[in-house]
């Protein structure tokens, strides 16, 4: 997630983050690791990624894929998913 988005903006996560939200990445300063897994992040990405093909683009780009890797998230990951792994 990225505090510069409408998304983010707009729902005033800066005051009140929805629960998706790990952590912020230490590497970027608008960028908040999230539970990709999480319902709610996902219908945000869909219906991002539906205005697109509305628009006419034929492809996204999805940034840092492999986030999965990094441990904050797989700490949220294993705290919802005893014994569960991100792969």
């Amino acid at each position: 997630a990225e505090s510069f988005r409408n998304y983010w903006i707009d729902n005033n996560w800066s005051r009140n983050p929805p629960d998706f939200i790990i952590d912020q990445n230490q590497n970027w300063s608008t960028g908040f690791r999230v539970k990709f897994w999480d319902p709610d992040w996902q219908a945000i990405v869909l219906d991002r990624i539906a205005g697109l093909i509305h628009k006419g683009y034929s492809g996204v780009y999805l940034d840092v894929v492999d986030v999965y890797t990094v441990a904050s998230v797989r700490q949220a990951y294993q705290a919802e998913f005893p014994g569960g792994d991100v792969k």
